[in-house]
């Protein structure tokens, strides 16, 4: 399996992320710092999934993805 790190993953084209980061936000405006902060906790959070097969089966993501 392929391990991944935050600094070279592509976040902007992982379509799967941009799912699991609007499932991460509420419906509500929230303030820029706070909007950050959420977004790099869901990088990490993200990352981690993608490194741990038992996580990756967990969210649905297939075995394959990222090859």
């Amino acid at each position: 399996m392929k391990s991944y790190d935050i600094r070279s993953y592509d976040f902007k084209s992982d379509e799967l992320f941009e799912k699991f980061f609007q499932e991460k936000l509420s419906d509500k405006r929230i303030p820029r710092p706070q909007f950050i902060y959420k977004l790099n906790q869901s990088k990490v959070e993200w990352i981690r999934i993608l490194n741990s097969s038992h996580l990756r089966h967990k969210h649905g993501i297939p075995k394959d993805f990222g090859e």
